[in-house]
């Protein structure tokens, strides 16, 4: 029995992960698509406060978005019955898309299902943007695995060319005007861009 160790190329073993310029010869580079804030493939959070503005930026972003030909995608799981009519309103008069599985009778999971069968093709979805009101609604922000496979589902959107934004809280523990998002670390580290909104 030999003790010599088999010779191995790393070349050969790695050449199938190196970066070349025919791999990415059809990625777009980063562009910025609404006020130097959204940009093109990203996944981001904008967190604040309850009340705190998300909802308004996210609509004024949406209204921006959709007016230049993005196919935008607002999934409000945040707003209570009385306010989809306002919502949906806007939404029709500025050209984009309010989605609510309470409409259909369904669940956040069913929306999960059908952007995970999306990640599971080969679509072009660069002129799409997609708003999840709120994390809270998606996922518990202080479980770490259940965060960690929701953030991974909008990593996968990202690769397939779209921008995504989940709006968040911060905690209620926030001390000597230091805003901190709610959740486990993953909600910073598994975004491209995290901002603060005060109010």
């Amino acid at each position: 029995m030999s003790n010599e160790r088999k010779k191995i190329d790393p070349i050969n073993v790695l050449s199938p992960f190196i970066v070349t310029k025919e791999k990415v010869a059809d990625m777009v580079g980063t562009k910025f698509l609404w006020k130097n804030i959204i940009a093109s493939s990203h996944s981001q959070a904008w967190i604040a406060r309850g009340n705190g503005g998300k909802t308004l930026l996210a609509k004024h972003a949406c209204a921006h978005l959709a007016k230049i030909g993005y196919d935008v995608f607002y999934f409000q799981e945040d707003a209570g019955a009385g306010e989809l009519p306002k919502l949906q309103a806007h939404a029709e008069e500025n050209g984009y898309r309010l989605l609510n599985s309470m409409i259909s009778n369904s669940s956040v999971e069913h929306i999960v299902e059908g952007l995970t069968k999306l990640t599971q093709s080969d679509v072009d979805l660069s002129n799409h943007y997609y708003v999840f009101d709120t994390l809270k609604k998606f996922v518990d922000p202080n479980n770490k695995r259940l965060v960690k496979d929701f953030f991974t589902l909008l990593r996968n959107l990202t690769v397939l060319g779209a921008a995504t934004n989940v709006l968040g809280h911060t905690t209620k523990r926030e001390g000597e005007g230091v805003q901190m998002f709610d959740g486990v670390g993953d909600i910073r580290d598994d975004v491209d861009d995290l901002f603060y909104i005060s109010a």
